[in-house]
């Protein structure tokens, strides 16, 4: 695994060579990605052999999942239950990781952000009001643990950012509309208990996706 992580790491630095990679935009992305995975290497290092194999596991179980695609939406049915099974999965991976002393590592990220994936489906999809909330509030809960997790890899200007900026803005807007009393008992460790609250950081998000939409919308 550790191999595997050089080999990107190196592609990554490779790619810094390109002509249309030229842009100081991409080049500080890719040295901020740089920066995470050697991070992630040392990290990796310091792990004992349980934890190791788990994050195998974990991975192995992740790279199993089918993404909800765009042409799969037409299908809803099949890919609602699909995508509901998947979260289902991930939810558990999460519990898996957390016993595991894992909750800080980036393999942890990786299933937030396949909560949010699958979690956002669901919403899309389905017709139940219950499901759709419920699907929402684990979707917003793992956009907020990735935010955080960006913060300490990513720079401010990231567009990965910008898109997990973008996933709480619209999620938060969708629970303070359907189920706001759930969003404020559910979060209010993270200082969102109230309206004001809720929808000031919805604002700050939707301000912030902007703007550093704005910094990609001519390169990407």
């Amino acid at each position: 695994m550790q191999d595997q992580k050089i080999h990107t790491l190196k592609l990554w630095l490779v790619d810094l060579s390109k002509p249309e990679k030229k842009s100081l935009f991409i080049m500080e992305e890719l040295n901020n990605e740089a920066v995470g995975y050697l991070q992630d290497i040392d990290a990796w290092t310091s792990l004992t052999k349980a934890q190791r194999q788990c994050i195998a596991k974990i991975e192995a179980t992740l790279d199993s999942l089918s993404e909800p695609t765009a042409s799969a939406t037409r299908a809803k049915p099949k890919s609602l239950t699909r995508s509901s099974e998947n979260l289902e999965i991930c939810l558990e991976l999460l519990a898996v990781a957390a016993s595991n002393g894992l909750v800080d590592h980036l393999v942890v990220t990786r299933i937030h952000k396949s909560v949010v994936l699958y979690g956002t489906a669901c919403l899309e999809l389905s017709k139940k009001r219950s499901r759709r909330n419920r699907s929402a509030m684990f979707a917003l809960k793992s956009s907020l643990k990735v935010q955080k997790q960006q913060g300490r890899y990513l720079s401010v200007d990231h567009y990965d950012v910008g898109s997990t900026a973008k996933d709480i803005e619209l999620l938060l807007s969708f629970l303070l509309s359907n189920d706001p009393q759930t969003l404020f008992q559910e979060l209010k460790d993270d200082d969102l208990d109230n309206f004001s609250k809720a929808s000031k950081k919805e604002f700050e998000n939707k301000k912030l996706f902007r703007k550093i939409n704005d910094l990609y919308k001519d390169i990407i």
